[in-house]
């Protein structure tokens, strides 16, 4: 047998925290950033500001999975420079690369497919911006 009364207590009680829910995730969705001590990865005291923080950690993400989903590819990240991907991927003599261009790391280089990534946000000067790099990078 249902105690209607009970019920009706729980209702209001359930929906009375999804309200509250509701007005917290709203009000913290206002602030220009989240909370940083609370993000993983991001140091209490980091200065670096929000937006760049979230482009590393996107750019991490996004390299990851590209290695999971290919796996028995020779695959490097932002963190390698062109210089030592010409090397490990024994694309041509790196010692013809100019100072410059020897520092520059793309995002995401598969030497096996010989596919080099550019991860920009999703609008038309991000994507001009990324096409104009993958040429520097391939043009080197």
């Amino acid at each position: 047998m249902l105690d209607i009364q009970k019920s009706g207590s729980r209702t209001r009680s359930t929906l009375g925290l999804a309200g509250f829910l509701l007005v917290l995730v709203a009000a913290l969705g206002a602030q220009a950033e989240p909370p940083s001590y609370k993000l993983p990865g991001r140091k209490p005291d980091s200065k670096q500001p929000w937006g760049a923080f979230l482009g590393r950690a996107a750019h991490e993400a996004i390299g990851r999975a590209y290695r999971v989903q290919h796996p028995s590819r020779v695959v490097f990240l932002n963190t390698v420079s062109l210089v030592d991907i010409v090397k490990e991927g024994r694309l041509g003599d790196s010692k013809r690369l100019s100072e410059f261009v020897r520092r520059l790391c793309p995002d995401i280089t598969d030497t096996d497919a010989l596919v080099l990534f550019e991860i920009k946000p999703d609008d038309e000067a991000s994507r001009r911006e990324g096409r104009e790099q993958a040429g520097r990078y391939l043009a080197a």
